[in-house]
């Protein structure tokens, strides 16, 4: 009788789950300060979505705000950042 052993894999050598959707991967650099942000953020919902889903999340906050950033708050950001390409 042939007995099967159950082999642990480690994360990153387990096959990623399919995509529920399809649409455009946007990848994107976070400063540490942000990324905490996000999280925090992500542990006050009741459902702790994912930080992909988070950042979904927040984008269509974010969109649906009206906002109208100063032309000064812009000017900072771009001095904090000025090597950032878009």
């Amino acid at each position: 009788m042939k007995t099967s052993m159950a082999v642990e894999l480690p994360m990153n050598a387990r096959p990623r789950p399919r995509a529920t959707t399809t649409g455009t991967l946007v990848g994107t650099r976070f400063q540490a300060t942000l990324l905490e942000a996000i999280d925090s953020w992500r542990k006050e919902q009741d459902d702790l979505p994912t930080r992909p889903e988070a950042v979904r999340r927040l984008v269509e906050l974010g969109m649906t705000h009206d906002t109208n950033p100063s032309a000064e708050a812009s000017g900072r950001r771009a001095k904090q950042n000025p090597d950032e390409k878009t």
